[in-house]
């Protein structure tokens, strides 16, 4: 692709990166970029090394997942879901909404 439009390798690279293009394929589904948008719009959402060090999730790993390239695990969604102190209704409703949308057609 980079050869066609004349451009090096790295800068199709980080185009595709900045616009949000998906450079491999990616989960049905991304639960804990749902979850995280419950509390924080996730166009303002930037983790930093406290956040890392909080949910116990490295940068590569929680970008993989935030990208949409991996799924959370369960322990990791309720790290998250700790650190951020959600209570148990907003936890309920969300668990609720995740439920109901297994049964929607795609």
């Amino acid at each position: 692709m980079a050869t066609k439009l004349g451009r090096s390798e790295l800068s199709v690279q980080l185009y595709m990166l900045r616009h949000g293009i998906a450079r491999h394929q990616q989960v049905k589904r991304n639960l804990l970029r749902e979850l995280i948008g419950v509390k924080i719009d996730t166009a303002y959402f930037h983790p930093t090394k406290d956040f890392y060090r909080a949910v116990n999730i490295n940068q590569v790993r929680f970008q993989q997942i935030w990208q949409g390239y991996r799924q959370a695990t369960s322990d990791e969604m309720e790290r998250v879901a700790h650190h951020l102190n959600f209570s148990r209704e907003e936890l309920l409703k969300f668990l609720f909404n995740r439920q109901l949308n297994l049964f929607d057609k795609d």
